[in-house]
């Protein structure tokens, strides 16, 4: 179980990885409209959103990635 201090810290992890990605997405704003592609029924996504995905995927590689905060996969269900 986490205590207060455990969860203030994986608060502060998450609001850094999630500043990664925003900070590629507010760098490269004018370049959001171009070059979408189609993920579903109406959901499109970008190359700037795939940079920012891919930030966020590194900064979770770096020094975060032992943390017991770091998302691990979750196992099929049998």
């Amino acid at each position: 179980m986490l205590d207060d201090a455990d969860l203030a810290r994986a608060l502060a992890v998450a609001e850094e990885a999630a500043g990664v990605g925003a900070g590629i997405v507010a760098r490269r704003q004018d370049e959001r409209t171009t070059g979408s592609e189609l993920k579903g029924a109406g959901d499109y996504v970008t190359a700037v959103d795939r940079m920012s995905e891919e930030a966020i995927r590194r900064f979770w590689r770096g020094p975060h990635r032992r943390s017991r905060w770091s998302a691990r996969p979750t196992p099929a269900s049998p």
